[in-house]
């Protein structure tokens, strides 16, 4: 029985003890076993975490891969850009180059823009490991008699440490995110740059009567007439005495020898009203040699010759464009390769007005 005088915080008897909800029932294999218990799951849950992480770690070195990748495009770019500058200065030193130039700086723009947005100098991927040594918990402490004793803070502790592994996942994915933007970003770059280069398969005019239309690849355009036994190339629209015009390429078989040709077709414009049709300006069309202006392979064409039977080549335009006239049997392409005509991978057609 508890005396009057006993001191504050005195539990009293065994009885006492248990009608207050205390139990001495649990012993000390249970306190082990308990711990023994959530360090599994604490161990299932670290291990859980180590997964993600590894993921994460594979997405971002995919990521570094592309950005390699961009910059190598940029490279490529930069080689393609020399090239139509070298090519621009040698066809003609008083041409009109405007547009070209415009286009030109465009591609430079964007070239900065892109160098700026990437920067391969940061870590993208980081080796996450995770010790046992830098896991602790709370609510599990070691007594000096080995003993166990599992606390009630214990919920919790493994809420800390779940919720530690969380925030660093968390970290890694956002970074992740950051470089997946990055990597989009430049894929949209990249296809700006592309297409502004397409364009770059320039007109140029470097006298008031002549155009030129300059094709690069070569390699793969005869590959895809070896296969469809005809290809077509146009440049892009161009005015000519007030006539929206394009200039085109062909590779086609005749007699099972392939050919170059060039063509002329006339294009739907605001101005074909003002005009007068139809179209009877006699041309040339030419295969032109890079070095030698001599060796050209030409052909005139008198429209008023053909009108009767192809008027339709050189009537006012009902769609976009008329079907193209020219010479499809300039040159046969072996001998074009073999004369020099295929020049870097590249080659020019040409239009000359009388």
């Amino acid at each position: 029985m508890q005396s009057e005088g006993a001191p504050e915080g005195y539990c009293g008897t065994l009885q006492e003890c248990q009608s207050r909800g205390y139990s001495s029932d649990r012993s000390s294999p249970d306190v082990v076993n308990g711990a023994f218990e959530m360090g599994k799951k604490l161990d299932a849950s670290l291990e859980a975490v180590t997964d993600r992480l590894c993921a994460i770690e594979g997405q971002l070195n995919s990521h570094a891969e592309h950005i390699g990748a961009a910059k190598d495009g940029v490279v490529s770019i930069t080689v393609a850009l020399k090239k139509i500058l070298e090519q621009q200065e040698r066809l003609t030193a008083h041409g009109d180059f405007g547009t070209v130039n415009d286009k030109l700086l465009a591609i430079v723009r964007q070239i900065e823009e892109l160098a700026s947005r990437i920067d391969i100098r940061k870590p993208v991927a980081t080796g996450v490991t995770l010790a046992d040594e830098e896991c602790t918990v709370e609510g599990i402490t070691g007594s000096e008699s080995g003993n166990a004793h599992v606390g009630e803070g214990d919920t919790g502790a493994e809420q800390s440490l779940r919720c530690g592994d969380k925030c660093e996942a968390e970290d890694v994915t956002s970074q992740g995110k950051d470089m997946a933007k990055v990597v989009l970003d430049t894929s949209e770059w990249m296809s700006s740059i592309e297409k502004l280069l397409g364009e770059m398969q320039p007109v140029i005019r470097p006298r008031n009567n002549t155009f030129y239309y300059h094709i690069q690849n070569f390699d793969d355009i005869e590959k895809e007439a070896l296969a469809e036994k005809e290809v077509f190339r146009t440049s892009s629209v161009f005015v000519a005495f007030g006539y929206s015009v394009k200039l085109g390429l062909s590779i086609e078989e005749y007699d099972g020898v392939m050919y170059l040709g060039a063509f002329l077709q006339i294009c739907q414009s605001s101005r074909d009203s003002l005009l007068k049709w139809p179209f009877t300006f006699p041309y040339t069309v030419m295969l032109v040699h890079p070095t030698d202006e001599k060796k050209n392979a030409e052909h005139c064409i008198d429209v008023l010759a053909y009108i009767r039977a192809c008027g339709g080549c050189f009537n006012k335009p009902s769609a976009s464009s008329n079907s193209g006239f020219g010479w499809h049997t300039l040159c046969k392409v072996q001998a074009a390769m073999k004369e020099g005509f295929i020049y870097e991978n590249s080659v020019t057609v040409g239009v000359r007005f009388l």
